[in-house]
């Protein structure tokens, strides 16, 4: 088969655009994913305890960059920790308690250099059963305002939140927020008709 000077020509010249990209492929240094935590530097992770953390340091590079993690500065031994996963990119940690709470570092190497991010892990502990102080009945005039108290004992962190009971059930609308005192313990309506029959509630 004969082959023209111009096939001879475009055949190289695809083999150098072969060879090329394969060449720049090797020269990767590692680079956050743009999706990633760490490419949008949102490093601030909060947990109530019992839940999950899941830490993950999405990274692009070739070779393939290797991952190590730290915690509070030394190598983290997932061995030691129960519950705990490695994988690929990502830490996971199953049913956080309080003693995970720490700062954990990722660094990712290749031989083209490496890269390194921190994640500032908070566990907040729950208290149950809450032990609750619970507002009171009230008789007063239409007109009049009426106080409720609603206070967590046990639980300083504890989130307050007040809902009205009428005949259809629970809402969450209480009315103007000037009726919430900055404390959210305290709850004061101006009674008229029956708005004044409330239900305390907490959550977190």
């Amino acid at each position: 088969m004969d082959l023209k000077l111009s096939d001879l020509y475009l055949f190289s010249l695809m083999v150098i655009i072969s060879l090329t990209g394969i060449l720049s492929q090797k020269h990767s240094s590692p680079s956050w994913k743009p999706k990633s935590r760490p490419a949008q530097r949102d490093s601030i992770v909060t947990k109530n305890e019992g839940n999950d953390v899941k830490l993950t340091c999405g990274v692009n590079g070739n070779p393939k960059p290797s991952i190590k993690w730290y915690k509070d500065g030394r190598i983290f031994d997932d061995k030691k920790r129960s519950k705990t996963k490695l994988h690929r990119y990502s830490l996971i940690m199953k049913d956080a308690q309080v003693d995970d709470k720490g700062d954990y570092q990722c660094i990712v190497t290749n031989v083209h250099g490496s890269l390194n991010f921190t994640f500032y892990v908070t566990v907040i502990k729950l208290t149950w059963p809450l032990e609750v102080e619970e507002p009171q009945n009230q008789t007063v005039n239409e007109g009049d305002d009426a106080i409720f108290t609603c206070r967590p004992l046990n639980d300083p962190d504890a989130t307050i939140k007040w809902v009205k009971r009428n005949q259809t059930g629970l809402q969450t609308s209480i009315g103007k927020t000037s009726d919430i005192l900055e404390n959210k313990e305290m709850l004061v309506l101006q009674c008229y008709n029956e708005r004044c029959w409330t239900l305390c509630l907490f959550c977190w």
